[in-house]
Formats: C-alpha cells, structure tokens, sequence
C-alpha cells in the first residue's frame, strides 16, 4: 500500500515516488530509513560491432541477391541465403542504431529486499538518484543511523564512490 504523505516530493513520475522520508515504487511504500544501498548502473549496447555486423551483413545480402542469379547455385539455396542474411541485416541494424541504453537503479533495504528500477531514459535515472541521495542526506543517516547508506554509481568500466559512507566501517571515502 502506498504511504500517502504531505512532503513536498524530491521525485515524481512514472509510478516512483521519493519524498525526505519515504520511497514508493508502484504501490509499496518503502521508509527512507530502511534503504541500505542505492546502485546505479548503465547497460550499454555495444554499437560498433553491432554497426560493423550490420555493413558485413549488408555486402552479404547483395552478394546473395546477385547469387540467386547465377546459374552454378541453386535458386532455392540463393532464397535461403538471402533471407537470412536480411535477419542478420535487419538484427544488427536494430541494435546498431535502434535499441536504448538501459539504466538500472538497484535499492537495497535492511531486510535484504532489492528493489530495482530500469528505464532507458537516462535523465530520469539520475533524476531519481539525485532525488535518493537527496532524501538520504535529509535523514542525516550518516552521522545518527548504524546501518549507513552506501550509494554507488557503476559505468560498466570503473565503480566510483564519492563522499560515500561505508556500511561496514561507517568511515566516510572519497
């Protein structure tokens, strides 16, 4: 069940709420106090094979259509290789120049709960993450709670912590 609560929300939109004391997700509601780790991360597709895939994929399309043509080959073999060298085609184009990058924002409670949170926009995932870090350092949870918030973004190649609290030692990293 959703908390309904009179603060000024920090993030609204798209069935996620984050408001200095609360998170909701759909319909639960989650208290900020519980919140043990918020994780961003970026899935990205790899464009430049899938670019360079599609080219290749391209050259063997009108090879077969030419193939189908010559007379050593037979027509059928010319329509099969046809066909699927337009599947290849039409799948590397769609991940070449088609498909969104996905962004994943995991929440991790003190009960062990996660909760995850994927669109493809990017905007609306570091909105989202500012409005957690936001509501976290409201709390104050990093001076007055044990269990501190450890808030981690992830870029596929480095992970990177900054003026992050440990939930382990409860010392501050930069």
């Amino acid at each position: 069940m959703p908390h309904t609560s009179e603060e000024a929300p920090l993030f609204d939109d798209d069935g996620v709420r984050v408001t200095p004391t609360w998170l909701t997700l759909g319909d639960t509601s989650h208290a900020m106090q519980t919140l043990r780790q918020v994780r961003f991360a970026q899935h990205a597709v790899s464009r430049r094979s899938w670019t360079q895939l599609f080219f290749v994929s391209l050259a063997l399309v009108v090879i077969a259509a030419f193939g189908m043509h010559q007379t050593g080959m037979p027509y059928w073999f010319g329509r099969v290789l046809l066909v699927a060298s337009l599947l290849i085609c039409l799948t590397a184009s769609w991940f070449a120049f088609v498909q969104r990058d996905v962004f994943r924002l995991e929440v991790v409670l003190d009960d062990g709960n996660r909760l995850l949170v994927e669109r493809p926009g990017k905007r609306y995932m570091m909105a989202l993450e500012k409005a957690l870090r936001e509501a976290v350092a409201m709390q104050g949870r990093a001076d007055s709670y044990p269990g501190n918030v450890v808030l981690v973004v992830d870029d596929q190649r480095r992970m990177v912590r900054e003026n992050l609290v440990s939930i382990d030692s409860g010392s501050t990293h930069t």
